[in-house]
């Protein structure tokens, strides 16, 4: 990369403040057995980042054994 090397690519950079982030997480799962060897597998996890944003993301998979 070219540039000046002294200069700062922080987000906060010349500012005289100190920043904390506090995030909390709480995920449950359920696996459902489809058929032999087959089974769904949906996670859910609630993310709250204090002072930040509420989220809510669920994901589904497919497990399979041999």
């Amino acid at each position: 990369m070219e540039g000046n090397e002294n200069k700062s690519t922080s987000l906060f950079s010349g500012s005289d403040k100190n920043y904390s982030l506090v995030q909390f997480n709480f995920g449950v799962g359920l696996e459902i057995n489809l058929i032999n060897n087959l089974n769904l597998v949906v996670d859910g996890k609630m993310i709250n980042g204090f002072g930040g944003p509420l989220y809510f993301p669920i994901m589904a998979s497919i497990k399979f054994g041999l």
